[in-house]
């Protein structure tokens, strides 16, 4: 397990976690109005069973919904999660730039220049920032793991 490239991840694709929620929050809309009773127009009783197509279709309507919101409950506590470590991060002597070095770096992806000018150090420390701020960042989000890394 490579933590570090793990840990990137997470970063590189906070912003895509982020536009998901808004996809999943329209799909869900989406759902619940298709999932909202129609007008009844005629009932059949002969005693015989039959298929009730309408009923089929709430339960793999409901079955959707379900899955769409697990996806946006994971999501968020993702999201959450990243949100928290980075501020952690920050709290200890030394790293009060660490979460503006990942947030630019990996989520912004703005360049090395544009980095070092928003937190004063020269464009050459800024990897060496980088590298210290995202081995930090992995050993929250990874534990002991990560230290081997």
């Amino acid at each position: 397990m490579n933590c570090i490239r793990e840990a990137e991840e997470h970063l590189w694709y906070y912003r895509d976690m982020k536009r998901s929620l808004e996809h999943i929050e329209r799909k869900l809309n989406k759902l619940h109005w298709d999932g909202k009773p129609q007008e009844l127009k005629a009932v059949e009783i002969d005693g015989m069973p039959h298929a009730n197509r309408q009923h089929d279709d709430m339960i793999n309507i409901m079955y959707e919904y379900k899955r769409y919101l697990h996806m946006k409950e994971t999501t968020e506590l993702e999201i959450k999660e990243i949100d928290m470590i980075l501020d952690d991060i920050t709290k200890e002597k030394g790293c009060e730039h660490y979460k503006d070095v990942l947030k630019m770096w990996y989520i912004e992806k703005a360049t090395k220049y544009e980095i070092a000018l928003k937190i004063g150090y020269s464009e050459r420390s800024v990897y060496h920032h980088k590298e210290k701020a995202i081995k930090k960042f992995a050993i929250q989000l990874f534990g002991l793991s990560a230290l081997s890394a």
